[in-house]
């Protein structure tokens, strides 16, 4: 008896260290994996003065009813986060300006993609219509893929 406690006592110190050594191993520094997508951007003008305030509305290409909007700061920024992986549709608007449309922008899986937005001076019954480039590159994170060293660079 006395060697069956010993072994489930020795047993439970293995586990709680184990399970102290997993959670550092899995969480260092306490942050999840970021899996859903975000877009940014700058909103200017044709001299390159930021617009402030400008209303950017982001719509989830065939999805009824899904739209987020968001507003550009004091600086002409503008985030949109938590968006989900699909192809997105994006409409610009400032009092003063033409409206800006972009439509194909591909966002994928904890992606941070950035478009940035240049109004014209005109009226907002004016729009300009951007089709973004279909292929998508992510210019703000290192992507999680493959690496490759030197022995299999020269094979």
């Amino acid at each position: 008896m006395a060697m069956r406690k010993a072994a489930v006592a020795s047993t439970a110190v293995f586990l709680a260290r184990y399970a102290g050594d997993c959670a550092f191993a899995v969480s260092p520094g306490g942050s999840a994996q970021q899996l859903a997508a975000t877009l940014s951007g700058v909103v200017t003008d044709a001299s390159g003065a930021v617009i402030p305030h400008a209303l950017v509305t982001i719509t989830l290409n065939g999805v009824n009813g899904f739209a987020r909007a968001v507003e550009s700061d004091g600086n002409g920024n503008y985030v949109a986060t938590n968006l989900s992986a699909g192809t997105y549709a994006v409409s610009v608007t400032a009092p003063g300006f033409e409206t800006f449309k972009g439509k194909n922008i591909i966002l994928n899986v904890a992606e941070k993609h950035a478009v940035n937005v240049q109004l014209k001076t005109g009226s907002a019954s004016t729009t300009v219509i951007v089709d973004d480039n279909p292929v998508s590159i992510d210019t703000q994170a290192a992507p999680v893929g493959d690496h490759y060293g030197y022995s299999s660079a020269r094979a």
